[in-house]
């Protein structure tokens, strides 16, 4: 049984290296549920996870004229998301300190005053100020920051990715999750 399944996955990378879709697609329900729960085991993050599995792939497909004829797929596909979690909490805590940092040195520059900016104060507008800031804060740190970047910052997806250390496409991602939360 092994050797079938060594044999297969040659005949599956062959595919790939030549740009075979249907092999990507074969690969991808053969090894995505695996990933994904390899990628939990990390992050314990369901959007991040989802996202990370989206990029392994992606990677994989770009890579996909440098693999080997004897590569194992399954074996590659784990450390190509072990190496991205990895990555993402690494970024997370350099996210988490420079947060950190900027409060502490400015306490008030992330929670200005009303007052300071309206002044007679429109009783159903602060509600819906204090609606949005509540719904924010609910929002994943990552997610957030992503939100606020682009929304407030005023930043376009490619300067908040590279800024972030994230794909475009990641992103884009966070940003309907921010908006489908946001909304609800």
């Amino acid at each position: 049984m092994a050797n079938y399944k060594v044999d297969c996955d040659k005949v599956l990378v062959k595919r790939l290296i030549i740009g075979d879709i249907g092999a990507f697609e074969i690969v991808y329900h053969r090894y995505s549920r695996e990933l994904y729960f390899l990628s939990m085991a990390y992050l314990n993050n369901v959007e991040a996870s989802e996202d990370i599995i989206q990029e392994a792939f992606l990677y994989m497909w770009r890579k996909r004229g440098q693999l080997s004829e004897n590569s194992i797929l399954g074996a590659y596909l784990r450390k190509i998301v072990k190496n991205m979690c990895l990555n993402y909490i690494r970024h997370d805590k350099i996210i988490l300190k420079h947060s950190k940092s900027l409060s502490d040195e400015c306490p008030d520059a992330f929670s200005p005053d009303e007052d300071d900016f309206y002044e007679k104060p429109d009783i159903e507008f602060e509600e819906q100020l204090r609606s949005v800031r509540i719904k924010l804060e609910e929002l994943p740190c990552s997610c957030r920051k992503i939100f606020i970047m682009s929304i407030i910052d005023n930043l376009s997806y490619k300067d908040v990715s590279s800024r972030l250390g994230l794909s475009v496409n990641t992103i884009k991602t966070q940003m309907k999750i921010a908006y489908r939360k946001l909304r609800k």
